[in-house]
């Protein structure tokens, strides 16, 4: 979740204002003279379940109303049976960064569409991806990241706020939240001496959407995963660190590329924490990752980590602040 340039933002509908005080149990940087510290909430997404389990956005390209999947911490697309329905053009250079990304193309004008407000985003380039999903797309952090993140998974709905406002004033719903910073670095490396983790950050300060945590005790690395209906663990990281048994007739001793991820097994760990969170009894797939990398043992931190899917995310109301590098949460029932 490093920094990148924002995409040009238009609010096509007037925004509520949130103002007030907001309780914290840290100190936070006081505000200049000139600092707003209202809350500018810019447009409330519905989040529909579609049958998968997975969460639909509603956004529309060239009028046309589409059904996004929200993958908020990874990637957008759009399929290629859409990109061609609306005639998008590619853009002057394309990329293939994965070889289900076949080509790019570029939105004009993408528009999240909120009930009685929208906000649209101008030179949109998403991937085409060929896939016999039912939805459209998905909905990814290269438009979302221009915003502060507001998930209110009891009332299922995301709202969108301005990264405009005094750090630390954003938990408007509660009195009492707890916060965890993003992890620095351009990139995270994680290697095993004796089996156990030894972390190598580079001088680089840039941040990713990982945070630390622990599952059964043991420190991991942990990133929300919106696209995900359960957590997921990969399976060379469940035997490395948790002894977990290999199934039989995988018959590899160590991390490979393989052609699709695979769910080998599901595995019900007893705890699962993270800043001052403890939750019970945790299920969580085990899978074999496409795209593992391994040199000298080392394994690059995007790889190695615990996504923590909608399964743990709907117990949370969760607040991303992009701009400070920190996530602010309650449970999900928590109000004033």
């Amino acid at each position: 979740m490093g920094k990148s340039k924002r995409a040009t933002i238009a609010v096509a509908a007037i925004a509520v204002l949130l103002a007030g005080s907001f309780a914290h149990a840290q100190q936070s940087a006081a505000p200049t003279p000139k600092q707003n510290c209202a809350l500018n909430r810019l447009v409330t997404l519905d989040l529909t379940p579609a049958p998968d389990g997975t969460l639909l956005v509603p956004v529309a390209i060239q009028g046309q109303v589409l059904h996004f999947r929200l993958n908020a911490f990874g990637q957008g697309w759009i399929s290629e049976k859409t990109a061609n329905a609306l005639k998008l053009q590619a853009p002057p250079e394309t990329f293939d960064s994965d070889p289900s990304l076949r080509s790019t193309v570029i939105a004009p004008t993408l528009s999240l569409m909120g009930r009685t407000q929208r906000v649209d985003v101008s030179s949109v380039i998403l991937p085409t991806r060929d896939t016999d999903d039912d939805v459209d797309g998905a909905l990814g952090a290269e438009v979302l990241l221009s915003f502060d993140l507001d998930f209110d998974f009891a009332a299922n709905q995301l709202n969108l706020f301005s990264p405009d406002h005094c750090p630390g004033k954003v938990v408007y719903w509660a009195n009492d939240y707890a916060e965890i910073p993003m992890l620095p670095a351009e990139r995270i490396s994680q290697t095993f001496h004796s089996g156990k983790p030894v972390v190598e950050f580079s001088p680089e300060q840039s941040f990713t959407d990982t945070f630390k945590g622990t599952l059964e005790g043991v420190e991991v690395f942990m990133a929300f995963n919106t696209e995900l209906t359960r957590s997921r663990l990969p399976l060379e990281l469940g035997i490395s660190l948790f002894k977990i048994e290999r199934p039989p007739g995988t018959g590899w001793a160590s991390p490979r590329v393989t052609t699709s991820p695979k769910v080998w097994l599901q595995h019900k760990f007893s705890n699962l924490a993270f800043s001052g969170l403890t939750l019970r009894s945790v299920d969580v797939d085990l899978w074999d990752d496409e795209s593992l990398v391994t040199k000298r043992n080392t394994i690059e931190i995007g790889l190695r980590k615990l996504d923590l899917g909608l399964d743990v995310l709907r117990q949370l109301h969760l607040y991303v602040a992009s701009d400070e590098q920190k996530y602010y949460f309650t449970a999900a029932s928590a109000h004033k």
